[in-house]
């Protein structure tokens, strides 16, 4: 699979150029989830995308990203401007009418939403139950087929974590195991670093409450590395040294497997994206040259000074 404009990366088990409908049911079932990033629609144009130019015949799966969790409400919080109080996420799960095979899900969480709000409601039996049932009433509501757990990151203070978290976000998933009763799908969204993996992943017990994992295989570099180099390398190249060497896509699935993941439930993000670095030698541009620790001129479309979006670069 080669495309994933709507959303900057693409999470997929299979890789061929073929329909995904037809990927779907030859490979018994391996998923190929796009994610359509809610915000995508005010960008300016031309690239702002639209929900129906969500390109459903690519993907068997379609998550929107983001909603959170309210923490007063125990509910499903709205972090898209546009999405708050009207039909946009009927607007979204509508494109089910376009691409008949297609699921959609509703991805809860993110970097910019933090830990605090999912460890309050992990910690407490009682907030579990109740946020299960109102995400129930949501997803149905808004005629979703399931929804993607993205905690970042479990136990790290930096992201209001405590160390319980890690058990209690097997807790929290089980509480969901409901939700799959219903027939709805359950995922949760896992990294491969490995300081927030042992940390806050009990991944052997994880697996057992979802239909799969969707593993971050990117941003493992950026301009905390100090270097110019690819975000989401394979394997480990030949100018690393040091724990830098076992931060790969290859390494982090093996681990993954290592920590009780069955093979046949992750589901590995490809970026379709770049990181930006301003060289500490323009002449010096290979990759793994010295960079300054200052931002990167933005993209004229995502106006970021960290990263270029495909039709930035390309």
């Amino acid at each position: 699979m080669l495309h994933a404009f709507l959303s900057g990366f693409l999470l997929v088990h299979i890789v061929p150029l073929v329909r995904a409908e037809d990927d779907f049911i030859k490979n018994g079932g391996s998923p190929v989830v796009c994610y359509y990033h809610g915000w995508a629609a005010d960008r300016y144009s031309p690239m702002n995308y639209r929900i129906r130019d969500i390109p459903g015949d690519l993907c068997t799966h379609v998550n929107l990203n983001y909603a959170g969790i309210d923490k007063d409400t125990l509910g499903v919080k709205d972090l898209i401007p546009a999405y708050q109080n009207n039909s946009h996420y009927k607007d979204f799960t509508g494109i089910k009418k376009k691409f008949l095979f297609v699921k959609t899900l509703i991805s809860l969480g993110g970097w910019d939403h933090g830990g605090e709000a999912f460890s309050y409601v992990a910690a407490d039996r009682r907030r579990r139950c109740n946020f299960t049932r109102n995400l129930l009433k949501f997803l149905q509501d808004n005629e979703f087929d399931g929804v993607d757990i993205d905690w970042r990151f479990p136990a790290n203070p930096d992201k209001n974590g405590v160390p319980e978290d890690k058990q209690n976000y097997v807790l929290f998933l089980k509480s969901l195991c409901k939700l799959r009763r219903k027939g709805l799908i359950v995922t949760a969204t896992v990294p491969i670093t490995p300081f927030y993996l042992d940390n806050g992943y009990n991944v052997k017990d994880m697996s057992k409450y979802v239909d799969w994992l969707n593993v971050i295989g990117f941003d493992l570099r950026g301009r905390w590395s100090g270097i110019a180099d690819v975000h989401s390398p394979l394997y480990a190249r030949s100018f690393e040294t040091g724990d830098t060497r076992k931060l790969n896509v290859a390494e982090g699935l093996k681990r993954l497997v290592e920590l009780g993941a069955p093979k046949k439930k992750l589901v590995l993000g490809i970026p379709f994206f770049g990181r930006s670095f301003v060289l500490a030698d323009k002449d010096n541009h290979k990759v793994g040259a010295p960079i300054k620790d200052v931002p990167a001129a933005p993209g004229p479309f995502i106006g970021s000074t960290e990263i270029l979006a495909y039709y930035e670069i390309c």
